[in-house]
């Protein structure tokens, strides 16, 4: 019986999506990135998850795409895989969800793009992360220019992004790339690290995570705006409202 390239439970509020080529170091090909992107859509798209936990199965995370199917890809449908490919990070940006990646071995190419996609990253002391396309004459496809000089200062970022060089966790949680090092396991660390935000509201972390984007992408002022215009239809939400009479009765 064929094994299914990605699996996904779901417990306490939180989706765990898990690549499933471990052989592969669970390198993404095309029949991969249509299942991760079912999954990622499903988990969207479920009221009862309000986090979604991205790992990998064996020894890593996931070690960018598949080389042995890029060798066998003609221009045309190169283009197609990386089209294909890019629904993966939009998915995770835009989904209505906290998306952690749980980061262990190694988080190359396509697998560091989608960490650096993610809203928050785990990651184990002894895994390397980066983005090595320059060292096969390309260069990344899936936003990694993109969002690593959002992240990083841009000399720093130009330096790994022409090195092509994988750094190890440590230095990414110094340059606040990765949020949590993890002595074990990566995505043991990162369901109980998770549990605090399963227990917010969904609607408020759906915001922050829209007001955050915003303030990335956004001029100040129109940021601003958002964010009030969230607070106040977040105030006359259930959630809000018996929160907020609950803290003034005990303040009373």
């Amino acid at each position: 019986m064929t094994q299914p390239l990605v699996t996904s439970s779901v417990s306490d509020h939180v989706a765990t999506i898990l690549f499933n080529r471990p052989a592969q170091l669970n390198a993404m090909n095309s029949r991969m990135i249509d299942a991760l992107c079912d999954a990622l859509a499903e988990a969207s798209a479920n009221p009862q998850v309000k986090v979604v936990i991205l790992g990998g199965h064996g020894t890593s995370f996931m070690a960018g795409a598949d080389i042995k199917e890029y060798a066998q890809l003609n221009p045309q449908s190169f283009a197609d895989f990386q089209e294909r490919g890019a629904r993966v990070y939009e998915l995770i940006e835009q989904a209505d969800k906290v998306v952690v990646a749980a980061v262990n071995g190694y988080a190359l190419g396509g697998g560091f793009e989608i960490a650096l996609a993610a809203d928050l990253v785990v990651a184990q002391r002894d895994a390397k992360l980066g983005l090595p396309e320059s060292r096969l004459g390309l260069v990344p496809g899936g936003g990694g220019t993109q969002r690593l000089l959002r992240k990083l200062p841009y000399n720093r970022a130009v330096e790994l992004l022409m090195t092509g060089a994988a750094r190890p966790a440590p230095l990414w949680h110094e340059w606040g790339v990765v949020n949590v090092l993890a002595e074990g396991d990566a995505l043991a660390a990162a369901r109980q690290w998770c549990e605090r935000f399963a227990e917010a509201s969904l609607p408020a972390l759906v915001a922050l995570k829209r007001l955050a984007r915003d303030a990335r992408d956004l001029p100040f002022d129109a940021g601003l705006a958002r964010e009030r215009q969230a607070l106040n239809a977040l105030h006359e939400t259930p959630y809000a409202l018996a929160r907020i009479d609950e803290f003034a009765r005990k303040s009373a």
